[in-house]
């Protein structure tokens, strides 16, 4: 037996009633998939995505931390 779930669309934002409505204005997003075993991502012209995405491991979070700290105090109304 198949059950019958919503759309992500049919459901509220938090704290809101109505589901969201599509805009006329949302633009255009290419499309990336993924093809093969491996998971490889492929941009539109169907080329390997080179992510350069850091270990977490290798982030040093204290100085980080910092960094937020730093941006955090200087921030003014404007």
């Amino acid at each position: 037996m198949r059950t019958s779930y919503r759309k992500w669309k049919e459901y509220p934002y938090d704290g809101e009633k109505p589901p969201p409505k599509g805009s006329s204005e949302a633009g255009y997003w290419p499309m990336f998939f993924s093809k093969g075993r491996d998971s490889n991502f492929l941009d539109s012209f169907h080329q390997p995505i080179n992510w350069r995405i850091k270990n977490p491991d290798d982030i040093n979070w204290k100085t980080e931390l910092l960094l937020v700290d730093q941006t955090l105090k200087s921030l003014t109304p404007q």
